[in-house]
């Protein structure tokens, strides 16, 4: 009978025939001795081997602090069959060696590149220069995508704080003049109320086609108005909805603005439009162009609806 044990030098082959013992892989385990006479192995020899060997090598704790990579990925990595210790000592402890410091290099840039396990037992087992390349390719092609991704969400993050930190310093009880810098938007098509549609059914269409055009739903949404007299008439209804988003090509203008702010929930502007209109007309002043409304704090900052802040802005000279 014949039972092979392989381990990081080299392999071992017992050989239970004439009560001999031969070891392949090592010259200082040849089966003749030097004067040519048949030579043999005793238990305590094994056990010495084992022993010289085990000083060769980094316990998993040593590796672990050599590599970065935790003691329980290791086991892991152990369990899965992706990386394995180069042996286990008679106390079933695992021994790693430097040479498998390269392997387990390559295996943790792969994992960074978010390469499936997959494809990285694979690849250790079978790699080329040709399918690393391929492979490369491909997570960079990955990469690029996530990266925009990535820039996407830091401007939308950045245009949700401006609008929240412009909330949270609102006097909401005040009407007024506001000097306010161009900005850019992505506007709707126009909203068709037809029958009894809602604010909302509008409002769904508009979401739904955006959605169908790739656009980043999560830039804040805002009711657009071709003028005043189309806001004071239906205040709930806008002419289009637009994006707040600064990659848009539509433009909210630079100017002067009179800004008010209410609160309550989407579509709601309560007493607003009439306050803004006296407004104007005490300080004499003459509306230009379209207005905008957005909210400032929704349901990303408040849990009640009734309390959501909508500013409403229209130019004016």
């Amino acid at each position: 009978m014949i039972v092979e044990t392989k381990n990081c030098e080299y392999n071992i082959c017992v050989a239970q025939a004439d009560e001999r013992c031969v070891f392949q892989g090592d010259a200082r385990f040849d089966k003749r001795n030097d004067d040519g006479r048949a030579g043999g192995i005793s238990t305590d020899n094994l056990r010495n081997d084992r022993m010289r060997n085990e000083n060769k090598s980094m316990s998993i704790s040593r590796f672990s602090e050599l590599t970065g990579i935790s003691r329980s990925t290791l086991i892991y990595y152990d369990e899965i069959g992706l990386f394995s210790p180069a042996f286990r000592g008679e106390n079933n402890y695992r021994y790693y060696v430097h040479q498998q410091l390269t392997t387990v290099n390559l295996i943790s840039v792969l994992r960074d590149f978010d390469v499936p396990i997959k494809i990285i037992k694979d690849l250790v087992r079978n790699r080329t220069p040709e399918n690393i390349n391929e492979l490369m390719l491909t997570q960079e092609r990955k990469l690029r995508r996530k990266i925009r991704w990535l820039r996407d969400m830091q401007k939308t993050i950045r245009t949700l704080r401006e609008l929240l930190d412009d909330g949270i310093k609102a006097d909401e009880n005040v009407i007024s003049e506001r000097k306010m810098n161009e900005m850019p938007i992505i506007l709707g098509p126009e909203n068709d109320f037809a029958g009894a549609d809602s604010f909302y059914d509008a409002f769904f269409r508009f979401c739904k086609r955006s959605k169908a055009e790739g656009l980043n739903l999560n830039y804040p949404i805002g009711g657009f108005f071709d003028d005043m007299d189309v806001f004071l008439a239906r205040p709930s209804r806008p002419s289009r909805f637009f994006f707040v988003n600064p990659d848009g090509d539509d433009r909210k203008p630079e100017g002067t603005y009179l800004t008010g702010y209410t609160r309550g929930y989407y579509g709601q502007t309560n007493d607003l439009p009439e306050r803004m209109a006296a407004r104007a007309r005490e300080r004499g002043l003459k509306f230009e162009g379209p207005v905008y409304n957005i909210y400032l704090l929704d349901e990303i900052s408040i849990g009640d609806p009734e309390r959501y802040l909508l500013q409403v802005t229209v130019r004016v000279s």
